[in-house]
């Protein structure tokens, strides 16, 4: 079974604060928010894992970081 983060290590991770964790968990646009227990929520490192990799990553096209010169 995959490693459980606390909200907080997840949002650290993420370069996010806890609130927008919470605020995307419950917009059903970030990692999947698992209940570990009555009173306490995680992340798991696999779903923190995926949400990354689905991630479209932005560059700078070649002729806009040639007209930055």
């Amino acid at each position: 079974m995959s490693e459980i983060l606390t909200l907080n290590e997840a949002a650290a991770r993420l370069l996010i604060t806890r609130r927008t964790l919470e605020r995307w968990s419950s917009d059903g646009i970030g990692p999947l928010v698992t209940h570990i227990g009555p009173r306490r929520r995680g992340v798991l490192v696999s779903d923190l894992e995926a949400f990354l990799a689905s991630r479209k990553r932005v560059g700078i096209p070649p002729k806009a970081a040639g007209a930055a010169r």
